[in-house]
């Protein structure tokens, strides 16, 4: 495998995709877990888990500026879901401004930052119910471009609306790799 490859690992269950994140985190290879249900070593390596733990300075300025500005609407007692009806007071309108430009400020500095995560980052595990929307993610796409293996976990359990998903959504990939243990879990 060329270094600069990524590798795609999806599993029917996301037990599947826990264990085989705990077998990642004892190695070197970086990786990223996408999906809502996983928990342990997995939840620790979603996108969003690893952004909080090396957060950038850039994103943590962002975060300051958008504090700032919603205690200045605070401080005028506005909440940008409930403008009041009436006409705002050039302070007010200068508050609504400053906490729309840091909230737009904050997004652009949290996608640069996950941008750069994923374009350093070797492998991506999902569920094979979460590869279309991991795919199609923005903040992935560094990594997603990179993926030239993609393999699939509990293969003796998968039906082809498990393998489907990873073929229609990988265009690039030149190998697939189909893994899984009778012993555990029966065939389809």
């Amino acid at each position: 495998m060329d270094p600069d490859d990524a590798i795609l690992v999806c599993a029917v269950q996301n037990r599947a995709i826990e264990a085989i994140a705990d077998k990642f985190e004892a190695t070197s290879i970086s990786f990223i877990t996408f999906g809502g249900g996983v928990v342990g070593t997995a939840a620790r390596h979603t996108l969003k888990k690893q952004l909080e733990r090396n957060l950038p300075d850039q994103v943590k300025f962002a975060r300051a500026a958008l504090k700032a500005a919603e205690r200045e609407m605070s401080h005028h007692g506005l909440e940008l879901r409930q403008l009041p009806s009436r006409t705002l007071t050039d302070f007010e309108e200068k508050a609504v401004k400053d906490f729309r430009e840091a909230r737009k400020t904050l997004n652009k500095a949290e996608f640069t930052a996950y941008l750069a995560i994923s374009s350093t980052t070797t492998a991506l595990l999902c569920t094979t119910a979460t590869i279309r929307a991991a795919v199609h993610d923005a903040r992935l796409n560094p990594l997603i471009e990179r993926v030239k293996t993609a393999c699939l976990d509990e293969a003796g359990s998968a039906a082809d609306r498990h393998v489907l998903p990873i073929i229609e959504c990988c265009d690039q990939v030149e190998r697939f790799v189909l893994f899984g243990d009778t012993k555990q879990l029966p065939g389809v």
